[in-house]
């Protein structure tokens, strides 16, 4: 991933460092969302967008490129039964 990085990268950052200073919870739907959302679609929204705008390997969609989490189905389970394992109060839900 550091072969491409936007502009836009360390703005992200910064907000999410801020984001887990003032309120840490914020920041799990954005980690739901990406870890299991574009992992799950990641491939075929990927694929989509590589025909659509004639890209070739992973140029412009670096985002979609998980090549560090060997199997896509037991990091889902790990990571769902973490999320599940976490002790919130219910006005934390």
């Amino acid at each position: 991933m550091t072969k491409i990085i936007g502009e836009i990268a360390p703005d992200d950052i910064d907000r999410m460092e801020e984001v887990s200073r003032m309120d840490p919870l914020l920041l799990l739907s954005h980690a739901y969302t990406r870890y299991l959302g574009d992992l799950s679609g990641g491939k075929v929204l990927s694929r989509i967008a590589r025909r659509a705008l004639d890209l070739s390997g992973y140029d412009g969609l670096q985002f979609y490129n998980f090549e560090s989490i060997p199997s896509a189905v037991a990091f889902k389970k790990k990571y769902r039964i973490a999320l599940d394992e976490l002790a919130l109060k219910p006005d934390q839900m």
